[in-house]
């Protein structure tokens, strides 16, 4: 098993409950709302005792169009509260830490706007 695989999938299962599409680019606006991965840096976190952890930093994305950022930032709870609450079946999840969220107007046409929310999670994950 590869670490950053299996954690890629938990965070799919986590985020992929039928309330929004998730992927791992964005497709065209018209299916927003939606959540794409975006990038996954791991870094070796070894202790005497173990040799099989990691720590994970990874940016996951809300986008919805709208007038209003309330959809995004809902979006953006949502992402929190999945991803703080992760399990995976191989390894224990030990630390979780939101490191970064913003939440940015992308582009804007007549009356709608994109809205864009960032979010960076630190993730620490043993085999257990």
């Amino acid at each position: 098993m590869i670490p950053s695989v299996e954690l890629q999938k938990a965070i799919y299962e986590s985020l992929d409950e039928g309330i929004y599409q998730v992927y791992e680019v964005v497709p065209n606006v018209d299916r927003m709302p939606l959540i794409t991965l975006g990038s996954l840096r791991k870094s070796e976190d070894f202790t005497k005792t173990n040799t099989n952890r990691f720590t994970f930093s990874i940016t996951i994305h809300g986008w919805s169009i709208g007038k209003s950022s309330v959809e995004s930032k809902m979006i953006e709870e949502f992402i929190y509260q999945s991803i703080t609450e992760l399990e995976m079946d191989d390894y224990d999840v030990e630390f979780v830490r939101l490191a970064m969220n913003e939440n940015l107007k992308e582009e804007e046409t007549d009356d709608r706007v994109i809205f864009h929310s960032v979010q960076e999670f630190e993730i620490t994950i043993k085999k257990n």
